[in-house]
């Protein structure tokens, strides 16, 4: 056993000794500013400070105000502190020593963005920030567990990608970071890469440290060192525990950073930032507080419970107590928000509690929720494989937060209700917050008051209330608790007391304040001096609300002479008093006095009154460059100085076909074009020319036309402006239909109706704006579909002699099809001729083929048999026919010249005569003479014959006679057979 340790000792320290003669130092090399980043100073509106790294010596920093001096023609040179580092990166094996270069900036312009690059000969990129506007809303991302591994480059692609999203969603001010923003805070170039991102280019970064951020390359905390190497934050954490711990104020926001990781560390370094923390907390009251730490305080996944019950027990008692509003934290993979908790609990209070984030991780590494959470208090967890971050926007009134993903996609949204209301004390008019202190009497209670007025009391700590310099009481000022009670005051009398307030940035002024015990006879408001410019009349203006009938007159002096005296009763009211024969340029104290009924005056007020001749120096003009046509609006003059005696201008457009313009500098916008407009001030003489341009606004835009196979055409579009008025859609230059045009976006159909199938047509879309002209035109070029020919069904002889003509009746199939021009072609021209008409004419005997096309789209061929034309006909018939005769009498026809198989007609002059069979045959009838015409061809011949009677008996009578007879012998004839 002893022998194994022995060997196992001996390995380590060898494999020890290979690793420190294998690690390789980096020396100072030529490098001038990497790793550029800017961080928060102590106030974002006007602190700023940027870190870099050199490899020489002699670096600086250049900045300047983007809007200003955006190319560094004239920029601001600032000198670093700078010390020399070495970190030791334990996956390489070198040691980087540098120089770590700090520009604490101050005296910055607030709400103003700044660019900025470091370095000596060789610049670094430029980068920017914006400090802090004091004013407005802001809103920042904050992301967490990261873990920059340039083996897998997604993880800050993922980051990256996120922030920009965020900014398409809201106006990013700046990033904030819960940690292990590396994989491991010895990896300098995951910090490089770091460094190279979109958010550390565009903004100021604000860190926490993670656990992984204390990694050395094998995953061993060693501590904040590497952190602490790369970041530099405002000098103002917890004591052995600075840089990481910090606070810093961006508008009404103090943001506190709490270093988990070190308190892991150490139960001192703990207590330190909690001791550090209260100081903070009271030394810098602000409307909202916002602290960030790694570690969680409520984990989504099954795993950190531990590390969310340290964080709680640690700190949510001294958030419960301060008020902190949000807690941002990260570790865990897992989203979690909670619900305002105080204590533990949903809070109730809407002015109690604070919420608790923890942020999903952005990369390779997430965790799937719990679904068993043991926490009552929480209003959205979600887990599993994505990456995203947490827009935070600041208000006035309220702040919001959106889980965004690095596809842009929100997942989770809150807004939450701010407990106290906005201070600004950058624009804080304290003297105007003594003045406004009021002491009144209750005469019920008998209780006089000395209050605050409306929310002053937001910018106030304390107030004292002294009378012959004696303390009469000291308190806190709260929201429920604005002022200080006196009790017991000597009843009609006025008494004086002075009142010292303390504000919540230390600052101590202190006023008179009277408190009369007598009834309150109302109050005065709104005293001023009032001008009619038009009248030119001076005059004192006050309104009142008397009560109790303390109040008996008012007196108004005129340089303590007195001007005027009036009774005045109980009520709400006004006095208009005008001071007339005021001479210009003299200065007068005009006073007001209000008497009660005891004589004592209850108000006085003294004003100033001037009424100079003032030069008018001259005068600035408020009005676009450019304005839209149909929106009409006045032209804003100030006078320099404002109060100048005369101020009488006169207006003139240069074109009123595009700009009509009035005596009061209101125009109207008529048309699209420049026009330059002349003011000028009668008096002075004074003038100046403004080009403006009127322009038609953006009407939108019109997508691909369609048109299907039915005929619709489809007209996409998305008009903006209210500016789009019809849409005229054009059928081969003739106007088809006009439509009305409706804002937004649409897809506007039109069916084009029955169009002639496989014509080509042109067809136009224009949109028409409400000024009638044609902002968009737009064509499509639609061929209808065609209907083929299936068949051709053709009506016609086939059989013709030379010298007969014929027209071909042709019907296409089917009825509708698209195609419909015919055409005639003799491919035997020799034969048949056929004209375009489809006539067609025999010219000698033979065979011939006729082709009958449809447009070249269908082809048919019939045949025509063409014979010789007969030239003469030879009849030979008897000269005469008997009737009842068993002798078939024909008819013989030639056709000359030698025609066979063709039609013949026959007719009998007299067919009770004769008649004549279709072949030829004869069939006498009685006796008479006939003429029979014989027909072909066109060609006819007669012949004349003569139908005799029939032959035997003479009469009916001798017939019958011998009809016994006959059958006598047939009878005996058939016997003897």
């Amino acid at each position: 056993m002893k022998l194994r340790r022995v060997l196992f000792v001996f390995v380590f320290v060898f494999l020890m000794m290979i690793g420190v003669g294998s690690m390789s130092v980096k020396a100072a090399g030529d490098k001038e500013a990497y790793m550029v980043s800017a961080g928060p100073g102590a106030d974002a509106s006007n602190s700023m400070t940027i870190t870099w790294h050199s490899e020489i010596e002699g670096t600086y920093l250049l900045y300047a105000k983007k809007d200003v001096d955006p190319n560094f023609t004239d920029p601001f040179v600032a000198n670093p502190e700078c010390i020399a580092i070495s970190h030791l990166d334990t996956k390489t094996n070198i040691n980087h020593q540098v120089n770590k270069c700090v520009v604490r900036l101050d005296n910055l312009d607030s709400g103003t963005e700044y660019i900025y690059k470091a370095g000596k000969n060789v610049y670094s990129p430029v980068k920017s920030f914006k400090t802090a506007s004091n004013t407005e809303s802001f809103s920042f991302l904050y992301m967490s567990d990261y873990h920059v591994y340039n083996p897998v480059a997604s993880r800050l692609e993922k980051a990256d990608n996120i922030y920009k999203e965020a900014k398409k969603i809201d106006d990013i001010a700046f990033t904030l970071h819960g940690g292990d923003v590396v994989a491991y805070g010895s990896s300098y170039d995951y910090w490089e890469s770091l460094m190279s991102s979109s958010f550390a280019s565009e903004g100021m970064m604000a860190m926490t440290p993670g656990n992984h951020d204390f990694y050395n390359g094998q995953a061993k905390t060693v501590g904040v060192g590497y952190f602490n190497n790369i970041l530099t934050n405002p000098d103002n954490g917890a004591d052995t525990v600075k840089n990481s711990s910090y606070y810093f104020r961006y508008n009404n926001v103090l943001f506190v950073s709490i270093d988990n990781e070190s308190s892991t560390q150490s139960y001192a370094k703990l207590a330190a930032q909690q001791a550090w923390f209260r100081q903070v907390m009271e030394e810098n009251p602000s409307q909202y507080v916002i602290t960030y730490n790694h570690r969680p305080f409520y984990n989504g996944s099954t795993g950190n419970a531990g590390h969310a019950n340290t964080n709680r027990t640690n700190w949510s008692s001294l958030f419960d107590e301060y008020g902190v509003d949000l807690v941002l934290s990260g570790h865990d993979h897992v989203f979690v928000r909670t619900k305002k908790t105080y204590n533990g609990q949903v809070s109730e209070n809407e002015k109690l509690g604070t919420v608790y984030i923890t942020a999903p991780q952005i990369g390779d590494r997430p965790n799937d929720a719990n679904p068993n959470s043991p926490y009552t208090n929480l209003d959205a967890v979600i887990g599993g494989n994505y990456s995203g971050g947490v827009i935070i926007t600041v208000n006035p009134t309220n702040f919001t937060t959106k889980l965004v993903k690095d596809n842009g996609e929100i997942l989770d949204t809150s807004v939450n209700y701010a407990k106290r209301d906005a201070a600004d004390y950058t624009n804080l008019n304290r003297q105007e917050l003594m003045d406004n202190i009021t002491a009144t009497y209750n005469h019920e209670a008998q209780t006089g008051l000395i209050s605050l007025s409306g929310n002053d009391y937001i910018y106030v700590e304390s107030m004292k209330v002294l009378r012959n310099d004696a303390l009469v009481m000291d308190k806190k000022i709260g929201v429920d608790d604005r002022g200080i009670t006196i009790f017991n005051p000597t009843a009609n009398s006025v008494i004086d007391y002075i009142v010292e307030i303390t504000f919540n940035d230390g600052v101590v002024m202190s006023t008179d304040v009277t408190l009369k015990t007598k009834p309150p006879y109302g109050s005065i408001s709104n005293i001023e001096l009032r001008k009619d410019i038009e009248e030119d009349i001076n005059s004192l203006y006050f309104s009142y609300n008397f009560i109790n009938r303390q109040v008996a007159k008012y007196k108004v002096y005129l340089d303590d002479v007195l001007y005027l005296e009036d009774v005045l009763v109980d009520g709400e009211d006004f006095k208009l008093i005008p001071l007339e024969d005021i001479v210009k340029g003299k200065e007068y104290e005009v006073k007001l006095e209000v008497i009660d009924r005891t004589e004592d005056i209850v108000y006085s007020e003294t004003l100033s009154l001037l009424d100079p001749i003032i030069a008018l120096e001259d005068f600035s003009v408020n009005i676009p460059e450019n304005i839209y046509l149909g929106e009409n609006g006045q032209i804003g003059l100030t006078s320099i100085p404002e109060n100048a005696t005369f101020k009488e201008y006169t207006f003139t457009s240069s074109n009123p076909l595009v700009l009509k313009i009035n005596e009061l500098g209101e125009y109207e916008t008529v048309s699209a074009g420049e026009v330059i407009v002349t003011i000028k001030e009668i008096n002075s003489e004074i003038e100046k020319t403004i080009a403006i341009t009127v322009v038609k606004k953006g009407i939108g835009s019109v997508g691909k036309l369609t048109i299907s196979d039915e005929n619709i055409l489809s007209v996409p579009y998305n008009f903006i402006n209210n500016q789009a008025k019809k849409i005229n859609v054009y059928l081969d230059d003739d106007l088809f239909v006009t439509v009305d045009a409706t804002e937004g976006e649409k897809i506007e159909t039109i069916n084009l109706g029955d169009l002639i199938a496989g014509k080509d047509y042109q067809i136009k879309v224009d949109i028409i704006d409400i000024f009638n002209d044609v902002s968009i035109s737009t064509e499509i070029a639609y061929s209808v579909p065609a209907i083929l020919v299936t068949d051709l069904v053709v009506t016609y002889d086939e059989k013709m002699a030379v010298g007969e003509e014929q027209t071909l009746v042709v019907k296409v199939l089917p009825e509708d099809a698209s195609f419909k021009e015919v055409t005639y072609l003799s491919l035997n021209p020799g034969t048949v001729t056929v004209s375009d008409t489809g006539t067609i004419t025999a010219v000698k005997a033979g065979v011939a083929e006729i082709r009958i096309s449809v447009e070249k789209t269908f082809t048919k061929t019939i045949t025509i048999t063409v014979r010789e034309k007969v030239s003469t006909i030879t009849l030979t018939a008897p000269n005469d026919v008997r009737v009842g005769t068993e002798t078939d009498y024909l008819l013989e026809v030639e056709l000359n010249p030698g025609i066979v198989d063709m039609e013949i007609t026959y007719k009998s002059s007299d067919e009770d005569i004769l008649t004549v069979s279709e072949d030829g045959a004869l069939h006498p009838k009685k006796a008479g003479e006939v003429t029979i015409t014989v027909s072909a061809d066109g060609i006819s011949e007669t012949v004349t014959i003569t139908v005799l009677k029939k032959k035997g008996c003479a009469n009916s009578a001798a017939v019958l006679a011998l009809l016994p007879m006959a059958f006598a012998i047939v009878f005996f004839r058939r016997r003897k057979i």
